[in-house]
């Protein structure tokens, strides 16, 4: 945590015044520059007034070439500090004097490095006094700027001191304005952070943003809390996370170890990695042992059979898969059969890491299944023996029944003469309808046979509905016309051809009838309708009939069921309608649905395929 120290208000003055120190020379040092081209153009001024107080003089030796006179001239000139040089010419260009100051010690001082001396020439004509426009003569002299320079170096001594005075006048001023307004709430802000719990920022008192003279401080503080609000927030969450997550481990190893399924995991070598402890009690032997070894390394079975290159395949292209199975052998107890599912782990850049699954010993269940379907041969073995003795007895009736119903019809007609009494012929006609009856049953008995053993042959064609609707209303118009029933078919206009086995779709249509007739009282109705749906033709037989308990609809359908309201109403059949029913709209690619209330009727509905375009085309193809 940080600690307010004092070196912040030390650090603090000593930038202050390299500053103030930085800044005031810079200012000084540009008001020298401009003092020292102000002393150069002072001296050049000052030097051509001094040339032209001595041009007359100058004249006149070069006119009368008197050398002495020019002597003179030059001495004067040469008093001037500035001037170092001087020459005068006549008007032939032969130099009367040349003469030059003694040369100072200015290249000695370390100011020279920074101001070099300039020397300037100046030329002057010099003309004749009285023909003013003849030029009898040159003055030359030069001007040196070390004058100037001399002057800055005096100066700059002075200018130096001004500003560090200056400077720590400044530093002590700004020292005070920034103590007073930053430096002294940042150390009483620094002060009170220092005092925050760092486990829980919420726990310590928190600074008091209205304690601040600034908006800005007011502003930080106040930020500053609602982040240490948050971070206790979220540290909070840290514990209670970290709180749960050791919950949760406690509760992962307490269901790993006595979970029936034991856990493992695989590297990107795709060798096993880790063994939870059930795995080493389900499989019998230390699975430390197992550690470094792959999944072929630990397989009893030939591990080039198909499901074991699938398998492999699977695992080098890192694809999870479920209810792998093989068998592997125990120290003691045998052969074992284990089941694991996997699934692959990758890290954040995709990269491949290895496996983590489930294993467990589905041996007892390997034995069950294997039991279970021998069972199942068992039973559909004995149900294929049922189905053919049902066949076989069923084709036996038929034959002694034919001719029952034969010599029957033959008392009832009288072929060969008078019976003898009205009694013969109302048993003749008894004996020619329970044989019918009976002769239905077995041809019921011997439908559902054939269905059942895969005997049965169909004829698809495309079919139309509403001849298969003419067929039943037909046949079943003396039934009705008894029981004294109303009969409304509504069939949709644009009603499609289906694909149908027509032998089927009657027999499937008489048989919905059927039952309407057989369990509706007398003066109800039965409506027939069909509609286009979903890909289907659906007929739909609903009648004002008993009904059928919501206990029996389940079951309905099964073989030899019957739908009885009342125990002691007998009703004819063998309960196989609805059971032919169902088989054959499986055989179609349809499906039957019942729905039933007892006291308000039952609606059978069963769903024919459309017949498609190709196989219409395709029909048409074979006819011709």
């Amino acid at each position: 945590m940080f600690k307010p120290s004092r070196s912040v208000t030390l650090l603090q003055t000593w930038l202050i015044f390299v500053i103030a120190v930085g800044v005031g020379l810079v200012f000084g040092f540009a008001q020298l520059a401009r003092e020292y081209d102000q002393q150069l153009a002072d001296i050049r001024k000052t030097a051509n007034a001094v040339i032209g107080s001595v041009e007359g003089a100058a004249s006149q030796a070069a006119f009368t070439y008197d050398r002495y006179l020019a002597a003179g001239v030059a001495d004067g000139l040469l008093r001037f500090e500035p001037i170092v040089t001087v020459e005068i010419f006549d008007e032939f260009g032969n130099s009367l004097v040349s003469s030059s100051s003694k040369k100072s010690d200015y290249e000695s001082y370390w100011v020279s490095d920074f101001l070099p001396i300039e020397v300037a020439p100046i030329s002057a004509q010099l003309h004749h006094a009285l023909e003013p426009d003849k030029v009898i003569g040159t003055l030359v002299v030069e001007v040196s700027s070390e004058q100037a320079a001399l002057y800055v170096l005096r100066q700059a001594g002075y200018e130096m001191l001004f500003a560090l005075a200056r400077a720590l006048i400044l530093a002590l001023i700004l020292l005070f304005i920034f103590n007073r307004l930053f430096t002294r709430p940042l150390l009483k802000m620094a002060g009170e952070f220092s005092k925050i719990d760092t486990d829980d920022p919420k726990k310590g008192l928190l600074p008091d943003a209205a304690t601040y003279p600034a908006n800005e401080f007011r502003a930080v503080v106040e930020s500053v809390n609602k982040l240490l609000g948050t971070i206790s927030s979220h540290i909070q969450e840290r514990v209670k996370a970290a709180e749960a997550l050791k919950e949760s481990e406690q509760r992962f190893r307490s269901f790993a170890e006595i979970a029936s399924d034991w856990l493992w995991e695989m590297d990107a070598d795709l060798r096993f990695t880790y063994f939870s402890p059930r795995a080493g009690e389900v499989l019998g032997f230390n699975v430390d042992h197992a550690i470094g070894k792959s999944r072929r390394d630990l397989s009893a079975e030939m591990t080039d059979k198909p499901k074991w290159q699938q398998h492999i395949d699977d695992l080098e292209h890192h694809r999870p898969f479920r209810n792998f199975s093989y068998d592997i052998y125990r120290p003691a107890g045998g052969p074992r059969t284990i089941s694991l599912n996997g699934e692959p782990v990758f890290d954040d850049n995709g990269k491949f890491l290895g496996y983590r699954g489930t294993g467990r010993d589905v041996t007892y269940e390997k034995e069950a299944a294997r039991t279970l379907d021998a069972a199942l041969r068992r039973a559909e073995e004995a149900n294929q023996a049922k189905s053919e003795f049902l066949a076989t007895m069923s084709h036996e009736f038929r034959t002694p029944l034919n001719a029952i119903l034969g010599f029957s019809e033959m008392l009832k007609g009288e072929y060969f003469g008078p019976l003898g009494g009205e009694k013969y012929l109302e048993y003749a006609d008894a004996i020619r309808s329970s044989g019918g009856h009976m002769l239905g049953l077995v041809d019921q008995v011997l439908d559902i046979s054939a269905i059942e053993a895969g005997k049965r042959t169909y004829e698809f064609k495309a079919l139309d509905v509403r001849e298969v609707l003419d067929f039943a209303e037909n046949d079943f118009r003396k039934a009705l016309t008894d029981k004294k029933l109303e009969l409304v078919l509504n069939v949709a206009p644009d009603i499609p051809l289906v694909r149908a086995d027509a032998r089927s779709a009657r027999q499937v249509l008489n048989n919905m009838l059927s039952n309407a007739v057989k369990f509706t009282e007398p003066g109800g109705t039965i409506t027939v309708t069909a509609v286009k749906q979903d890909g289907y033709v659906s007929i739909r037989v609903t009648d004002t009939g008993v009904g059928i308990p919501a206990n029996r609809l389940p079951f309905i359908a099964e073989p030899f069921s019957r739908g009885l309201t009342d125990a002691y109403v007998a009703q004819e059949g063998a309960g196989l309608g609805l059971s032919i029913v169902k088989s054959l709209m499986a055989d179609h690619g349809g499906e039957m649905q019942i729905e039933s209330e007892v006291g308000k009727g039952t609606t059978v509905t069963v769903f024919f395929p459309v017949a498609t375009q190709e196989f219409i085309d395709s029909e048409a193809s074979d006819a011709t």
